[in-house]
């Protein structure tokens, strides 16, 4: 779980953020990445209310970057 505010200094235009995120190993070494919010406030029209990614991250071995 995440709250963040993002936002501008002038003039001063704020949106707090509220989302959620997972993280799910597939099998090794490929993991699925999960993440939706939602802006605590109403919005602007040049903001998104929704917010979300999707995203597969790849572990690479260990062997393969040690010196012998």
């Amino acid at each position: 779980m995440e709250v963040y505010n993002q936002g501008t200094f002038h003039p001063s235009l704020n949106q707090p953020t509220i989302d959620f995120g997972a993280r799910y190993e597939l099998h090794y070494p490929i993991i699925i990445l999960l993440m939706a919010g939602r802006s605590l406030e109403p919005t602007r029209p040049d903001q998104s209310y929704f917010i979300g990614y999707f995203g597969v991250q790849v572990l690479l071995p260990r062997r393969s970057f040690d010196r012998e």
